[in-house]
């Protein structure tokens, strides 16, 4: 299929206002201009169009804007604004469009993603979750995946919590980013102390224990933090967790040879 480069002739419209009012206009105030010109630009009627950007993609069906989204990211063509703006006025281009998120290409599935979350539609949950609990999946899909998931994470719970022990270590420590959100179930408590224990991630884990609000957690929490061998974004994370339980932490240690306590120190100074 042949594609319209819309976005390289956009470029070529503002080029052409940017010399008109070179000179005229501050460079900044030309800039603030920019999202005017993109508008005009979309507006205008091009001859060999026969109508202007923004009505050739509101003359497509929903079918033919998700194969032009399709084919606009498998080209590698930059994909035109007007298109995406298109897609997130029409409700009933989820179902069509959600059949994208299971081909093997991974900008394309983030874009899908992103579509259906503006859509307010939910019907990529099951393959959101299959992001998660398929090792097949990069991290990037699985982050995204969270942060989706994480609209619902009761409907997460439900999906997942039969065959929780069945899941790969990945699959259930990204999985520990929802349930900690979700309705309480010692499962879930059970879950977040494994990874704990582990210290594959003490500031990560002891945030979400804080997070999940049980006070079992303590005894653990305060062992680790009187730990020789934490870092300081990792005490920082384990006194806020057992305060966040109700408990003071008034312990003070010196980190001034702590790496990222020497970063955020020298951070605070510039400012």
């Amino acid at each position: 299929m042949k594609l319209i480069d819309f976005d390289k002739h956009f470029q070529k419209f503002a080029m052409n206002l940017v010399k008109k009012y070179a000179g005229k206009i501050k460079p900044e105030v030309l800039e603030e201009k920019i999202p005017d010109f993109y508008t005009a630009w979309s507006e205008t009627v091009y001859p060999n169009l026969g109508c202007s950007p923004v009505q050739y993609f509101q003359s497509k069906s929903d079918g033919e804007l998700v194969l032009l989204l399709s084919e606009y990211v498998l080209q590698g063509i930059s994909l035109p604004q007007i298109l995406l703006d298109e897609i997130t006025t029409r409700k009933e281009i989820a179902q069509p469009l959600s059949k994208l998120l299971t081909v093997n290409n991974e900008e394309l599935q983030t874009v899908t993603a992103n579509l259906l979350q503006e859509l307010q539609s939910t019907i990529g949950f099951p393959v959101y979750a299959e992001w998660i609990l398929n090792d097949d999946y990069g991290v990037p899909l699985k982050e995204l995946a969270c942060e989706l998931l994480n609209q619902d994470p009761d409907w997460v719970y439900d999906y997942v919590m039969q065959d929780l022990i069945l899941y790969s270590d990945t699959a259930r420590e990204f999985l520990c980013d929802i349930l900690v959100n979700a309705k309480k179930d010692d499962r879930t408590f059970d879950l977040l102390m494994e990874f704990f224990d582990k210290d594959i991630n003490t500031p990560l884990f002891a945030a979400y224990l804080g997070r999940y609000g049980d006070e079992r957690a303590l005894p653990a929490l305060k062992r680790k933090v009187c730990s020789e061998e934490i870092t300081y974004l990792s005490f920082v994370e384990l006194k806020n967790a057992i305060e966040r339980l109700g408990e003071p932490c008034d312990i003070v240690r010196d980190f001034s040879h702590d790496p990222s306590y020497q970063a955020l120190k020298n951070l605070q100074d510039k400012k």
